[in-house]
């Protein structure tokens, strides 16, 4: 009897830890959506997945057949796809780096977010839009097909776009570097106008250029379409600067603490 009762004075507690226990390990597999947790591992995806409000404390790596929908997340890591369907941030932070290869889908963006190392864009067949983003280093696209759009960023590094057919399009970019080859007539930020628009969402039809992804109708934008720029024009040299000290630099000092905390945790274990 006593050996009856202790088994079922344990299961409130077994039930209390399976719930109470975050979600944790070395590797995440994301089919569906997470909200407001952290996740505490690498996170894998190969298949369609939402990050709403949600923290990941490692790195993200999407493959074929994976999409992407980061809104408000924070990623204490970098992203790597390859070959997978799209990918959209949304207002997110993302402390490493950002590479995207051989994307297959119709339209992928990336906007009015935060990305701490560089950002790499490499034989896509997809649209790529960059829109009102800041970036810690350098932007770099080459032998893209499917169209970038490269407006209304914050570079603090060299804009190099190379062998990419049509010809990235964009403007009203702050570019701290070089703004190299196909990139060094883009319109920088001290020029008016700028094209920093959502890229036509909602749009029937294909784009026309090389490389389609062989779908379709005009079905080119993402779930969570969130149009922060309003009504076909760029952010101007002033609004652009008042972006930046709104959103871009908070986002940058809020950044930079955290990696200090972080710095200053890992010494403390290495002491302790």
């Amino acid at each position: 009897m006593t050996s009856c009762k202790t088994a079922l004075s344990t299961i409130p507690m077994i039930a209390f830890m399976l719930v109470s226990t975050p979600v944790l390990g070395d590797e995440i597999n994301c089919q569906g959506k997470f909200g407001k947790v952290k996740l505490d591992g690498n996170v894998v995806i190969a298949a369609p997945c939402t990050l709403n409000g949600t923290t990941v404390d490692g790195n993200i790596k999407i493959f074929a057949g994976g999409s992407l929908v980061a809104i408000g997340a924070v990623i204490d890591g970098s992203i790597k796809a390859d070959t997978a369907d799209f990918i959209d941030l949304q207002n997110t932070e993302v402390d490493g780096n950002v590479d995207l290869k051989e994307m297959v889908g119709d339209i992928s963006y990336i906007r009015d977010s935060t990305i701490d190392g560089h950002v790499k864009l490499k034989k896509n067949r997809s649209r790529l839009r960059l829109l009102r983003n800041y970036i810690d280093n350098n932007l770099q696209a080459d032998e893209n097909s499917g169209g970038v759009v490269i407006s209304d960023n914050v570079i603090d590094g060299n804009l190099q776009c190379k062998k990419n057919s049509p010809e990235p399009e964009g403007g009203n970019n702050m570019v701290s570097g070089k703004m190299k080859d196909q990139c060094s007539g883009l319109q920088a930020a001290t020029e008016s106008g700028g094209s920093g628009n959502d890229g036509g969402t909602g749009s029937t039809g294909g784009s026309g250029s090389g490389g389609g992804t062989g779908t379709t109708g005009g079905s080119e934008t993402p779930p969570f379409e969130v149009n922060v720029g309003a009504g076909g024009g760029g952010l101007s040299g002033p609004l652009l600067i008042v972006f930046l000290l709104v959103v871009g630099l908070p986002r940058l000092l809020r950044r930079r603490r955290d990696r200090q905390y972080k710095s200053y945790q890992r010494a403390s274990h290495a002491i302790f």
